[in-house]
């Protein structure tokens, strides 16, 4: 009995050291990513599409470059791997000002989401690892309100600092990303041991490790986080172009500054009573439900026209299908993935993260393009799609393991 506690004692402080980490990371990244395309504009007198093309390639780049995760998840020692993980995101943070050309900056934020997301899948990885499943979804509830709370602080802190010089909201965030390599010196005898390998029972299932269709329920799984990810991944940047077409700038800044006080908000609130709800039983059930939400959610904006109240309960359905969209995802390619494989499972399903980063040009093209409602219907058709491959990944998963 005193051996299980002192192991849970030392399991809760490691999920402590990733939650505390994760938030911090997101604060850093806050402070910086929101005000890149003012960087851009201002120091390398660069115009917006040129600043917006760099913002996509650097997060497809990083986001195709982290499937390496998979393989820093099966090194023998953990501590080695988040060290160098957050050594290469501080020094990333450091170089970042120091470009001289939009080239090497490019390159440099490159490295900084590539280390980020590598990060996130680790995480994951540690928290799939969990025996007991109330702890695993404890953890990512924990760390889910971390990082939301983590984007809320960040770009705060960045209006601040930005006054004094663009490049110090880079080494601000650099002082906060110190942090965690502080706090991993200091506890070198509690993180030493840590390890991404399953525990030695989880290692011997009855499921098949990585065969054909497996395979194939992952790629679909990876797609179906794609179009979800087009949707929820960067709501307000496609919202900021859909506004501006028909409203005053004084107006659309007035909404957006309201959407994401009422994003951040329900996340906050909600997210942590979705995820106790949330289980493999009703999975299914609550992926429908928040399917329901987001196109809901996408009605209320595209009538809204400048109505405040409108605005906001759309906001308020749609961050709804996001809290349940998320942890959806996670415990699908959680009970998806072999113990074993779990590095590579998370890293390939954070493919889908793309989708994020391809919307805003997509998104502007559309309302470019077309008049009336049609983008919406793009949108609302995507997550219903994102839907429906989800549950057939899941019935299909289900009816192999029975």
């Amino acid at each position: 009995f005193l051996m299980t506690v002192i192991e849970n004692r030392q399991k809760n402080r490691v999920a402590f050291f990733f939650i505390t980490t994760s938030f911090l990371l997101t604060v850093a990244r806050g402070c910086v990513l929101p005000y890149i395309v003012l960087y851009i504009t201002t120091v390398f007198e660069k115009d917006i599409t040129i600043s917006g093309g760099v913002l996509t390639v650097s997060s497809i780049v990083s986001i195709i470059l982290s499937l390496c995760s998979g393989r820093l998840a099966s090194l023998k020692s953990g501590y080695s791997a988040l060290f160098f993980l957050t050594v290469g995101f501080f020094i990333s943070l450091v170089f970042i000002p120091k470009a001289d050309n939009i080239i090497f900056f490019t390159v440099v934020l490159i490295s900084l989401n590539l280390f980020y997301s590598c990060y996130e899948v680790l995480l994951k990885v540690f928290f799939s690892n969990q025996t007991v499943e109330k702890d695993k979804r404890r953890y990512f509830s924990a760390n889910y309100l971390a990082v939301n709370v983590g984007w809320a602080i960040g770009p705060l802190i960045g209006s601040v600092v930005q006054k004094i010089s663009m490049g110090a909201i880079f080494y601000s965030a650099a002082l906060i990303s110190i942090i965690p390599m502080i706090y991993m010196v200091i506890n070198y005898n509690i993180l030493s041991g840590l390890t991404f390998s399953p525990p030695e029972h989880q290692q011997h299932t009855d499921k098949p490790l990585i065969n054909k269709k497996n395979k194939l329920s992952l790629i679909w799984l990876t797609v179906a986080s794609f179009l979800g990810a087009f949707v929820y991944g960067n709501p307000i940047a496609y919202l900021s172009q859909f506004l501006i077409k028909s409203y005053p700038q004084e107006a659309v800044s007035h909404i957006i500054a309201l959407v994401m006080l009422v994003n951040a908000a329900t996340v906050m609130v909600f997210q942590h009573f979705t995820v106790r709800l949330l289980s493999k039983k009703n999975l299914n059930l609550f992926v429908f439900i928040g399917t329901a939400c987001f196109i809901f959610g996408l009605k209320l904006f595209y009538y809204a026209n400048d109505n405040f109240v409108t605005w906001c309960i759309g906001m308020f359905f749609f961050a709804l299908g996001e809290v349940i969209y998320v942890p959806a995802l996670f415990l699908m390619t959680d009970d998806l993935a072999p113990p074993l494989f779990r590095g590579k499972y998370f890293s390939v399903q954070n493919l889908g993260a793309a989708g994020a980063s391809l919307s805003p040009l997509v998104m502007g093209f559309m309302f470019s393009a077309f008049s009336g409602e049609y983008p919406f219907v793009m949108l609302a058709s995507g997550v219903l799609l994102s839907c429906i491959i989800l549950i057939r990944v899941s019935l299909a998963h289900k009816n192999a393991f029975r």
